[in-house]
């Protein structure tokens, strides 16, 4: 009987080395909700970098032209490193509520004339993991 419950259990395991499948990726389709890969969804596939026929890149180049305006009010300015802090309003297009946020600025000649407490209109847009403003002025 041990002979033949060996025999079986060799022929499994040989079988699941020719089919690529194991007892341990069988226990990481339970663990991993499908047996998807660590940063990767359950439902990926070949064409997870694509959306509607647009690559990944294509949709990101696409949101950092995409320029947003909002209105706020300067709390600091940083010349030396073309940062500014503003306490801006909601930009509902990206999901942010109102908030207190650091900005670099496309040219430090935008930064002239501004200063804390100054109610500002402005211009911005995503380039890579930073926001820049493109254009203030003040105003209410």
């Amino acid at each position: 009987m041990n002979g033949r419950i060996f025999s079986t259990l060799a022929l499994i395991f040989i079988l699941s080395l020719a089919t690529g499948n194991s007892l341990a990726a069988g226990q990481n389709d339970h663990a991993g909700h499908g047996g998807a890969k660590a940063g990767q969804h359950a439902g990926s596939n070949a064409n997870s970098g694509r959306q509607g026929g647009r690559s990944a890149t294509a949709m990101n180049n696409a949101a950092e032209s995409r320029v947003y305006t909002v209105r706020g009010v300067i709390e600091s300015i940083e010349i030396s490193q073309s940062k500014i802090l503003i306490k801006h309003g909601a930009v509902p297009e990206l999901q942010w509520p109102a908030m207190s946020m650091n900005f670099g600025v496309e040219s430090p000649d935008l930064l002239r004339g501004l200063k804390p407490g100054l109610a500002v209109r402005f211009d911005f847009h995503r380039k890579g993991e930073d926001y820049i403003i493109v254009d203030i002025e003040e105003g209410r």
